[in-house]
């Protein structure tokens, strides 16, 4: 099992460099997230340097009009592994001929042993599957199909994703002046406040509780890539978690160490499947 680990900012990466198998680079323009001044070319120099491998982010949607620029950005990345979520950007690899590098990771669309064993017939070096269904699921498909797995299994899930640009939208019709940074949206009738980002690619809003696998890591020991998600989190804080994840010879101690940092953590869909309750009318 290889850790991979998310980086938006290089100072992030030489913080984890350590401690990381895979880096995860969000590349501008082509993540669903991302920082503008993140320097792709020098994260690279520094992982090669460091024998850390590289995985390339292209993995938001394209629209017709952008499938020249998503070419542009598969042939300049094509040695490298590619985390790709739209499957036009799947097609364009495989007509490039580096299907081989393709860990393919659609967010929500791989939720059974029969999807996840046909994605896997393609030849992609990994295949994610969902976690919104549970645990138990997720390790019986990929046990019975032997899918090389990319999974997460800590950090914050990409809850909704829109191309139109609604924040800008918001900003129009209330009047409302604000910049892009440490945006949140509370839902009527719910609390709690989710975390959102906004760029030139889209909208974007993932789940207010940061998930955590750590004590099935043993379980999940099959996995080719363990996916470590460090959106909102701070750098030190991120390496200790992955140091965490990284000793699986004494889970217990590695829960307590987990607990003591004092994160958001909650279950999800890990053991329940989503369950759809009609709202109460007055």
């Amino acid at each position: 099992m290889k850790f991979a680990v998310s980086i938006y900012k290089n100072k992030e990466l030489e913080t984890l460099i350590d401690s990381i198998d895979c880096a995860v680079l969000m590349v501008p323009h082509c993540s669903y997230v991302y920082d503008e001044s993140f320097d792709v070319e020098s994260a690279i120099k520094l992982c090669e340097s460091k024998g850390v491998e590289v995985i390339i982010a292209i993995n938001r949607v394209f629209l017709e009009r952008e499938l020249p620029a998503l070419e542009e950005a598969i042939n300049k990345y094509k040695d490298y592994k590619l985390l790709l979520s739209d499957v036009g950007a799947v097609q364009i690899a495989k007509e490039i001929g580096v299907a081989s590098n393709i860990i393919y990771d659609p967010d929500t669309l791989i939720c059974n042993k029969m999807e996840l064993g046909l994605y896997n017939s393609y030849g992609f070096d990994a295949v994610a599957m969902s976690n919104e269904i549970t645990l138990d699921a997720v390790i019986e498909s990929y046990k019975e199909t032997n899918a090389p797995g990319f999974y997460q299994v800590f950090g914050r899930k990409l809850m909704f994703y829109s191309k139109r640009k609604l924040v800008d939208i918001y900003k129009q019709y209330s009047g409302y002046e604000f910049g892009k940074e440490n945006l949140s949206l509370v839902e009527y009738m719910r609390d709690y406040h989710t975390p959102m980002f906004y760029n030139d690619e889209g909208f974007f809003v993932y789940r207010q509780y940061i998930l955590s696998l750590l004590k099935h890591m043993n379980e999940l020991s099959f996995l080719k890539y363990a996916y470590i998600e460090t959106l909102t989190i701070d750098a030190e804080i991120a390496l200790k978690v992955v140091n965490i994840f990284k000793n699986t010879a004494n889970l217990e101690e590695s829960q307590q160490k987990l607990d003591e940092l004092e994160l958001n953590i909650e279950d999800g869909f890990t053991y329940k499947d989503t369950a759809y309750i009609k709202e109460k009318t007055v």
